[in-house]
């Protein structure tokens, strides 16, 4: 499933049914053997799947490998004849629920899911963390569908992604009240735009750096 979000494509690939894993490079199938769980086996196949999908939508060839980088950040193998280092898009990956999901830009990108069965944990989660001054929620809107929770986990998340600094300093990230725009619900921080999108059992956010 490809969806078209903000200046970025995501694409979304079930973690629960087959995953053809002959366009795998051998150090993608030694990352995926190496897995701890079969679960986690599943999630790396789908999430190098959803990688390929997002930049076959977007009209881009498919690289010789998909790895992680230093910062965590998936990194993009290909012969520098085909796709010069500058012209390297950004991405990210994701896994929840039943889903694993690829974003895809020419800005820097990072992206989430939540499941929706977290939303209770999620929710302690930050309340705690506000309470303690750690933390900035996302602040609440009426008449948005997504749980509060889930928006500003997934923001969290998606922002630290997208520097590959982490989920920590996302923490205490200001975020401006969503709001409804084009069908999808936005909101931005001081360096990014967000934008929540559902499937399934997921929500998920992407964050991409604002242009200049």
């Amino acid at each position: 499933m490809i969806l078209e979000v903000e200046s970025a494509v995501v694409a979304l690939v079930s973690v629960r049914g087959p995953v053809d894993a002959t366009a795998l490079s051998p150090e993608e199938l030694a990352l995926v053997e190496g897995a701890s769980s079969s679960t986690r086996r599943q999630e790396l196949l789908a999430g190098r799947a959803a990688v390929r999908s997002a930049l076959r939508a977007v009209g881009r060839p498919a690289p010789r490998a998909v790895l992680s980088g230093l910062d965590g950040r998936p990194q993009l193998l290909y012969d520098a004849s085909i796709v010069p280092p500058a012209e390297l898009p950004s991405v990210s990956i994701a896994h929840d629920g039943s889903w694993a999901a690829a974003a895809v830009s020419m800005r820097a990108v990072g992206v989430d899911l939540a499941g929706t069965s977290r939303q209770d944990r999620v929710m302690a989660v930050i309340a705690r963390l506000v309470a303690q001054g750690r933390a900035l929620a996302v602040p609440p809107t009426p008449g948005c569908p997504f749980d509060p929770a889930l928006m500003t986990w997934t923001a969290w998340e998606a922002l630290g992604k997208r520097t590959g600094e982490g989920v920590l300093p996302a923490m205490t990230s200001v975020i401006s009240a969503p709001r409804r725009e084009g069908g999808r619900w936005i909101a931005r921080s001081t360096e990014a735009r967000l934008t929540w999108f559902d499937h399934d059992d997921v929500l998920g956010c992407t964050a991409v750096t604002l242009s200049e």
